[in-house]
């Protein structure tokens, strides 16, 4: 959308299809869309193993504008809830590929390509594989404990994210937690050099709190 006049450009704007189907036990999506200058194809599919959810994502994308090669992602996650000490649990654990990513991550913030889709949330690594985790107990009906993890696989560096959400009235939800990076120099979640420069950048740990009204 243009700031200027508030009309609306095809080349920023997303159109998509979407093909859902059964097969067997099975269920499977087909999807075709443009995305701003982008092209995309992608198929998913879901199936039950036991009492657990196996998903899994592939999306090829045929990249439009000034980027050069085309890439595609893949991600795959199984996810549980079970009973333990009269206490509910749930968790995943998932598995990420980015065709975006990138081995030096100091490149990374001088990539256009990679910058742009970043900062329009379709991106949110700069590496090419992660592996992500989280579980969460219901402490009692109305607090729930969540713990988070998610690591590069090519570093090792990894974020820790635990978290407590508190559900205090019928339309009122205050959650907590805290993001705590673990990396070396040169790690995605540690120090990355920034280009032309003896300096780094860290990806640091921080404390949050949201408040959620609905009305």
């Amino acid at each position: 959308m243009s700031a200027s006049r508030g009309s609306v450009k095809f080349s920023q704007s997303s159109t998509a299809m979407k093909y859902h189907f059964f097969f067997h036990a099975m269920e499977f999506d087909l999807m075709a869309a443009r995305h701003y200058e982008d092209r995309l194809t992608g198929i998913g599919g879901v199936v039950t193993i036991g009492d657990a959810v196996l998903r899994s994502d592939v999306i090829y994308t045929f990249a439009g504008g000034s980027m050069k090669e085309n890439f595609f992602s893949f991600v795959m996650n199984i996810d549980y809830s079970w009973v333990w000490f009269k206490k509910n649990f749930y968790g995943f654990i998932e598995y990420y590929y980015s065709g975006l990513g990138v081995d030096h991550y100091s490149k990374a913030l001088t990539d256009r390509d990679l910058g742009t889709r970043i900062n329009r949330g379709e991106v949110f690594g700069l590496g090419k594989n992660h592996l992500s985790s989280s579980i969460r107990i219901e402490l009692n009906p109305l607090l729930n404990f969540n713990f988070t993890a998610i690591a590069n696989l090519n570093d090792p560096s990894c974020l820790i994210q635990p978290g407590l959400t508190w559900s205090t009235a019928q339309n009122l939800e205050i959650t907590i937690g805290a993001n705590f990076a673990i990396g070396g120099k040169g790690d995605e979640y540690g120090q990355i050099q920034l280009p032309v420069s003896i300096k780094t950048m860290d990806y640091g740990s921080n404390l949050f709190l949201w408040v959620t009204l609905f009305f």
